[in-house]
């Protein structure tokens, strides 16, 4: 018989139990050994907060983990069993930073999982419970950038909130409500003023904050500027005659240190001989002859900043033509009339002419401006004659009444002395004849008389209308060679 005593070795129970002593007893044993084994309790794990409410977008919230009966106390996390997460569910970290998803998924209930390192059959757990996030309150400003003039410059702001139904805000400039003189002040309607000067951070912000949600601001910018370079002219408008005309300009140069200008005439400086040509001081001096436009522009630039001008319109006129002379008011029939007005240009341009109400017996040169033809019985009666010549700019006229005669009181008595000697010193021996000119025109003598006896040496002119008339009278002999005008006389009728 063999006498000892054994001691059993047991394995840890997955529940709590009262240590278990085994007595054995032996041959001869006097009396019974007692042993006893220890159980170890098992790793439990426990998530706190054990239940959250969160909102799907990215909220947040923090788990942590507590391990028993181990020494190890790491955890890996899991949602709705993945490790980790995902972006359906969610994500949760090492640490355990859950994160929520950016939509509702499927179910709006999510289980947070620790899972023992030390005991993978151990874990613990918590729930979250998904709701929709509240929409947030939004402001916008618009425009979102400005630029305005120290002094007296202003620009109106107008905020937009979004999400909420209260849609008032508050204005601040550079954080300060309504603003003030140095950054300028803004309206509760959002008018905002700019300072007197330019403060020394000339950029400022503008924020509308909301009423319902003090957190919700919306920005914008505001760039303030020195007062802006500008030039006046004087005068703006002036009429300046073609070829000897000037104009004096002046102008002024504003918010700017210098009073200095550089002159253009048509986008050239100091202008040219086509468009005329202005001076350092301002002085505009017309073409010699007109341009093919009737006005120009006149520029001042200013030094100080070469984008700001002023300008002003000169009209160039031309100096009209003349006309003139004295017609005959009348022409008797089957007598030549003709009338040649004298016309110039001051500037000498080339002259044309033109004719209204001319009588159908006459004919009219458009290069001289000549009326000339012998009306007939048929034409007697008054026309209304209109001549006007035109340098190409310019127009002047002459309107007189020609009227078409059958018979005229007025006679002129010519009278000569005949000559004896030809031209070459020798004596005239066959005169046979005399001729008298006579007409309105003292260059043009356009009708005649002929006197076929040699001692006749007075003629009598019948049949003159009113105006002045000029006669000469020359010598034929038997061959038909005729002398040259004698001296011109006149009569005025």
């Amino acid at each position: 018989m063999i006498a000892g005593r054994i001691v059993a070795t047991l394995q840890p129970l997955r529940m709590l139990l009262p240590a278990a002593v085994l007595l054995l007893a032996g041959c001869g044993a006097t009396s019974p050994t007692q042993t006893s084994a220890v159980v170890t309790p098992p790793v439990t794990v426990a998530v706190s907060p054990a239940s959250v409410n969160l909102t799907v977008g990215g909220a947040t919230r923090a788990f942590s983990a507590t391990v028993a009966n181990s020494s190890d106390t790491a955890v890996t996390w899991q949602v709705n069993g993945v490790a980790g997460g995902d972006a359906a569910v969610g994500t949760i970290s090492a640490s355990g930073l859950y994160i929520s998803p950016a939509a509702m998924p499927s179910s709006p209930s999510v289980t947070i999982s620790a899972v023992s390192v030390a005991d993978a059959a151990a874990s613990g757990s918590a729930a979250i419970t998904l709701t929709q996030s509240a929409a947030t309150v939004t402001v916008a400003v618009a425009p979102a950038v400005a630029t305005v003039q120290a002094g007296a410059g202003t620009q109106a702001f107008a905020a937009t909130v979004s999400n909420a139904t209260n849609t008032a805000v508050t204005w601040q400039v550079n954080g300060v409500t309504g603003g003030n003189a140095t950054l300028g002040t803004i309206s509760t309607g959002g008018l905002y003023t700019a300072p007197s000067a330019v403060p020394a951070q000339p950029t400022v912000t503008i924020a509308a904050i909301s009423a319902a949600d003090p957190t919700a601001i919306g920005n914008a910018t505001v760039t303030i500027v020195g007062s802006a370079v500008s030039v006046s002219i004087s005068p703006t408008t002036s009429t300046v005659a073609v070829g000897t005309g000037q104009q004096a300009f002046t102008a002024t140069v504003h918010n700017a240190s210098s009073n200095t200008v550089s002159w253009e005439v048509n986008g050239v400086v100091g202008g040219n001989a086509s468009v005329g040509t202005i001076s350092t001081a301002g002085q505009y001096t017309a073409p010699k002859t007109a341009p093919s436009s009737a006005t120009v522009t006149v520029t001042a630039v200013a030094a100080a900043d070469t984008t700001k001008s002023a300008s002003a319109t000169v009209t160039l006129t031309v100096s009209a033509p003349t006309i003139g002379g004295v017609p005959s008011p009348s022409s008797l029939v089957g007598r030549v009339y003709d009338f040649i007005p004298v016309a110039s240009d001051p500037n000498g341009r080339s002259l044309s002419f033109s004719v209204a109400g001319r009588p159908a017996w006459a004919s009219f040169n458009a290069a001289t401006g000549e009326l000339t033809g012998t009306p007939a019985a048929a034409d007697v009666g008054t026309a209304q004659v209109t001549i006007t010549v035109s340098n190409g700019l310019a127009l002047s006229s002459l309107t007189f009444t020609l009227a078409v005669v059958s018979s005229a009181p007025g006679t002129a008595t010519v009278s000569w002395v005949p000559p004896t000697t030809r031209t070459d010193g020798t004596s005239l021996t066959n005169l046979a004849a005399y001729r008298v000119y006579f007409g309105t025109d003292p260059n043009k003598l356009l009708n005649t008389v002929d006197i076929t006896n040699s001692t006749v040496t007075v003629s009598v002119v019948p049949n003159l209308t009113s105006g002045t008339w000029y006669f000469a009278a020359t010598a034929i002999d038997a061959n038909g060679v005729e002398s040259a005008y004698s001296n011109i006389a006149s009569k005025t009728i």
